[in-house]
């Protein structure tokens, strides 16, 4: 599993997925393989491929959170409706993350700006890199980038999805994108 994360992080999502499936083949009931897959394939673009391994997770991990993967799932195919409707029976606070990107999909501000007022109130110091994927979801690349840096600072694991990270593709071409991958020397930088 930790390979595949490595070879993603270093801008080989193929690879990574190719070797977090060998994970699965060795170990078909572990929880975090099938996590780490099916994050991969959504935000490689591999809807069925993610919907399958999202299933197969919620067998396996009924009582766990898996349904932030079905809110997410919704959100990179275009469906913010159903990534509200998953993140509104969701637990942890990472679907306050997925409730303002839903919401902002579906074109109610004041909602959206609610859930992430409350992620900066109470959770900007662990979840900053997830707050930039608010901003950028939302067009506010100038907050996202605010945030962006404020994860370097805080060593914010998320960076590790940065070269990946579909939530972020608006800020892409930006100059700013780029220093940021040069400087956490990773690929695109």
């Amino acid at each position: 599993i930790q390979q595949g994360d490595l070879l993603a992080t270093l801008g080989r999502l193929d690879a990574g997925i190719a070797m977090t499936r060998k994970a699965v083949a060795l170990d078909p009931l572990s929880v975090m393989a099938w996590r780490r897959l099916a994050h991969f394939y959504m935000h490689a673009h591999q809807f069925p491929a993610a919907r399958e391994a999202v299933d197969r997770l919620l067998q396996l991990d009924p009582q766990g959170d898996p349904r932030s993967f079905n809110a997410e799932l919704a959100l990179l195919t275009g469906r913010p409706q159903a990534a509200l409707a998953a993140s509104d029976s969701g637990t942890g606070d990472y679907r306050f993350v997925l409730i303002a990107m839903a919401q902002h999909s579906l074109g109610r501000p004041a909602k959206s700006q609610q859930a992430l007022d409350w992620l900066v109130q109470r959770r900007a110091g662990a979840l900053a890199y997830q707050i930039a994927e608010v901003h950028a979801w939302r067009g506010e690349k100038d907050l996202a980038f605010e945030w962006l840096e404020r994860a370097y600072r805080q060593h914010d694991g998320g960076l590790t999805y940065l070269g990946y990270d579909r939530f972020l593709d608006n800020l892409r071409g930006d100059a700013r994108f780029r220093a940021l991958l040069a400087k956490l020397k990773l690929p695109g930088g």
